[in-house]
């Protein structure tokens, strides 16, 4: 499914991954020196907002969820069927799918993101898509092949998220999309491996993962 990620960017990869540690290690002890950026940092913590789904409730958060799904029809779920072991054609039911709102208080109805589950339609991995209402009909805006991971509350715009994307050989990596001319587009990678980038390698790894998320078509 994926191409091979080149020389160039598996090195940049080793080198990060060498230096990443001791900076996070220095950079901790100088927030603990600097009392000053406790309450930034808390206040960072407190806005940005982590997701985990397990796909284990019996119950959509809301009940105009299942509505919404069958409204996306039969190629995203089936309303009538029963079997919870069937993800070829699944059922309607939070154990395939979980609906997000795009931003605080922004009705579902009018747009949402939506979280499914791996090997729903025999797919191996999950999927986001974004939907947003245009003349009465849920259309689709966005669409990734990665999870869902976490959601930056904005006052006045849809809320930025976090998509995780992976690779064959095991390597995960965090990207930042915010809402940009009606569609979520990408900003940066904000991660590696749960481990945080060198400022010196942000702009080149930035680049570098778009091309192998373009052209893996990780988004669509």
């Amino acid at each position: 499914m994926y191409k091979n990620l080149n020389y160039k960017f598996i090195l940049i990869i080793v080198l990060f991954v060498s230096f990443s540690c001791k900076n996070e290690i220095q950079e901790k002890k100088k927030n603990e020196d600097k009392k000053s950026n406790i309450s930034l940092k808390n206040q960072v913590e407190e806005d940005n907002k982590n997701i985990e789904v397990l796909f284990d409730k019996k119950t959509f958060d809301e009940s105009s969820d299942k509505e919404l799904l069958k409204e996306l029809g039969i190629e995203m779920c089936n309303p009538n069927e029963k079997d919870l072991s069937n993800f070829k054609l699944p059922a309607c039911d939070p154990k395939f799918f979980k609906l997000f709102p795009l931003k605080y208080q922004f009705p579902k109805k009018n747009g949402f993101i939506l979280l499914v589950k791996s090997l729903v339609h025999d797919f191996p991995l999950r999927r986001v898509f974004i939907f947003q209402r245009e003349k009465n009909k849920l259309v689709k805006v966005n669409g990734f092949i990665g999870n869902l991971i976490g959601k930056r509350p904005k006052s006045a715009l849809f809320d930025d998220i976090i998509i995780r994307f992976s690779d064959t050989d095991q390597n995960h990596f965090n990207c930042l999309y915010e809402w940009r001319n009606r569609r979520y587009e990408y900003v940066k990678v904000e991660q590696i491996n749960d481990a945080n980038i060198k400022k010196e390698f942000q702009d080149s790894m930035n680049v570098e993962i778009l091309k192998w998320i373009e052209l893996n078509r990780m988004q669509f």
